[in-house]
This record gives C-alpha cells, structure tokens and sequence, in this order.
C-alpha cells in the first residue's frame, strides 16, 4: 500500500512539475513573441521548400530577411516541400509540438535502454526530467530557431533501441543521415559493433536516400553531393555557437593556416578513441552510454556542430540520473554529470566573452588545468606560500 501511494505521488509530481515548467515555457514565449517566436531556421527550410515548387536554384538562393542558405540536403527540402500548402503559423506551432513530444519520447526511450520497465515509476521520471531538460540551452535553442535536431536524434535512439533481430533496424539511422550527413557515424558504429544487417540496412536507406534526390532533384542533387555538403564557409563556422572541435581550434588560432590541419589531427584522434569508446561500451552490454558517446563523437569532429546540435545532452542526463540512482557513481562522477547539467542548463557559453570570435572560455579552461596541476606538483615553496596567504586572510572564528 505504501509503495503504491509512493507511486501515485511521484506520477502527481511528475505531472505537476512538467505541466508548469511547459506553461512557463508558454507564458515566456507569448510575453516576447519577437524574439522567441521567430524560428528562423524553420521559415529558412520553409522558404527553401517553397523554393522546389518555383524549379528556382535551391542551393545558389539566400533565404528570409538575414539572407541565409539551405544546407541540408535534396531529401530534405523534398521534405519541406510538402509543408509548404500549410500557412506558416500554424507550421511553427506544428514544430514546437513536436519538439517536445520527440523530447518526452526521447527520455522515455533512453529509460528503456537502460533496463526500466513499462512502468508507472518510469513515466513519471520521464515528465519529471522533461519538464527539467526543456530548459537546458541546447533544447531551448531548438524551440527558438525551430530545429530538425530533436526529430532527427528521435529517429536515431528509436531505431537504435530496437531488438538486433528487426529486419528493419536501421532504416531510421540511414534516413537521419541522408537528410544531414553527419549521423552516418552511427552506421559505422552498427559495422563496429557488429550489427552487420542493421549496418547494411543503414547505409541502403541512406543510398536510396540519395537516389530519390537525384530522381526528383537532380541539379541540386549534383551539386550537394558534387561537394557542396563539404564546404562549410557558408555560413560562420567560427562563431561561438559552432561547439565543434573545428570551430574551437579556428577560433583559437584565428584563421590561421595551420588551424585546419591541426582540426584534422586532433578530430581523427578524437574520432578513433571516441568510435573504440562507443563500441567497447555497446559490446559491454552499455548500449545507451555507446550511443551517447558514438553521438558525441559526430558532434566533436562534425565541422559545424551549433549549440542546437548537442540536444544529446538530454539523453546524457538521462544516463547520469541512472547512475546515480541505481549505480551508486562515485562522487566525482556525479560531479561531472553535474557539470555537464548545469553548463547546458545556464548557457555557459554565452555568459563569457565571446565577442570577435575568440576562445576565452576555453583558454580560461586550460590555464585553471594547468594551474592545478601546478598546485598538485611537489614544490613545496610555492604551495606553502599560497597556503601561507589563504590562512591570512582567514577570517578568525569568533570566541
């Protein structure tokens, strides 16, 4: 009986907790429309969909009044294409809906590859961290632009939790990758960790992908694949809100001709350790911690990878709350996952300067690293002064 009441309880407050974060989150939107109700990169892929149907060039055209591209590919805006008999106002409370829907849907699944059961307990720990995650940066990012990276990881973390003996897993890996290329890498993980059919099932969905491109759009299907979807200077790789490696080593060495080669070193290594990391997890029988860590392996050597792209945080909580629940994580693992909570939670990167496109934070970063370390090091004079210091300006306890 008191487990039962415990249960009704959590569900309650499950309940009350994301129904009030969702009406904040409404009540925000509605009281500063202007800027939290634009969804640019929505009206960019409405506009590009519209596009398709004036035969104009799809990739050559600027799109809204900021004068963006479309960078997605043909598959995609055939996509948007079909959205274009639909008024654009009603479109955008369409996305907003279904972001959150995917987002309630993602946690659930990640739950469930954890090992949770159907149950009670699980649905409400699954609208407790939605209400909580709905306001971490990248998800919030994705509301603000209107973004296609909560419905595309949705895709990915469905398929991938089906049981190996579906004929049909991998068909949603295979369709994310087509309509943005970067998660292919999960293909390669499938071949890694030996999930040969869903691999190749995979990497059919992704060629067919293509093909109905070339079928329907075969200019615009030349020239994104002809190497467009490899030229990243279409839009501003070195703006802080590009999170990629790439976009860190330009900003730290400013442009300078020996930041693309040290991008591709640093990236092919990260690649490598990242891609061994995920498989040697999924082969351990951690298969939530494979996907997360194949995820953001993509995300890091990814040569554009915007604050909106790391919505893989939400199923990262999702790990670090299990950890702490039924593992018993150490204390300093949990203090990671804290940190990993809070930075996505509070933005970090746009509480520090980033103005001219320069990596402070992360230089701040580096510089507290070393310091540590210096602390931690064996000279005894230095360490000594510092604790003389500290004691000095200790206040005294009062008597």
């Amino acid at each position: 009986m008191v487990n039962i009441k415990k249960k009704q309880y959590a569900i309650v407050f499950a309940i009350i907790l994301f129904i009030f974060s969702l009406g904040a989150y409404i009540l925000m939107v509605r009281t500063h429309m202007q800027e939290l109700w634009w969804l640019l990169d929505l009206d960019v892929y409405y506009s590009a969909g519209q596009t398709i149907w004036h035969n104009h060039n799809l990739y050559q055209a600027l799109y809204t009044s900021v004068h963006l591209p479309f960078l997605y590919s043909p598959l995609a805006a055939l996509l948007f294409a079909l959205t274009s008999a639909i008024p654009f106002s009603i479109l955008k409370v369409c996305m907003a809906i279904a972001n959150i829907a995917t987002l309630v849907g993602i946690i659930w699944v990640a739950l469930g590859l954890l090992g949770y059961q159907r149950t009670v307990g699980r649905a409400a720990a699954t609208l407790a961290i939605a209400g909580i995650t709905l306001w971490m940066e990248p998800i919030q990012q994705t509301l603000l632009f209107g973004q296609v990276n909560l419905l595309l990881m949705g895709a990915i973390i469905v398929d991938l939790s089906l049981p190996d003996s579906k004929p049909w897993k991998g068909i949603g890996v295979g369709f994310a990758a087509g309509f943005k290329l970067t998660p292919a890498i999960f293909i390669v993980y499938l071949l890694l960790t030996r999930r040969f059919r869903a691999a190749g099932v995979a990497l059919g969905t992704f060629v067919a992908t293509i093909i109905i491109g070339f079928m329907l759009l075969p200019s615009e299907s030349s020239q994104y694949w002809g190497g467009l979807f490899l030229n990243s200077s279409r839009v501003g790789v070195t703006f802080v809100s590009n999170q990629s490696l790439y976009g860190t080593v330009l900003r730290l060495f400013q442009g300078a001709d020996a930041a693309h080669l040290y991008w591709l070193v640093i990236a092919g290594l990260v690649g490598i350790v990242g891609l061994g990391l995920a498989t040697w997890a999924s082969l351990h029988g951690e298969e939530l911690l494979g996907i997360l860590t194949c995820a953001l392996t993509g995300l890091l050597v990814s040569p554009i990878s915007w604050s909106h792209h790391w919505v893989w945080i939400v199923p990262l909580i999702v790990f670090v709350i299990h950890l702490a629940v039924a593992k018993q994580a150490t204390f300093g693992g949990l203090a990671v996952g804290l940190i990993v909570l809070f930075s996505a939670w509070l933005s970090i990167i746009w509480q520090v300067p980033y103005r001219d496109n320069r990596e402070i934070f992360l230089l701040a970063l580096l510089a507290f690293i070393v310091l540590r370390r210096y602390l931690q090091t064996e000279n005894a004079s230095f360490k000594n002064a510092v604790r003389a210091y500290l004691l000095a300006i200790k206040p005294a306890r009062a008597k």
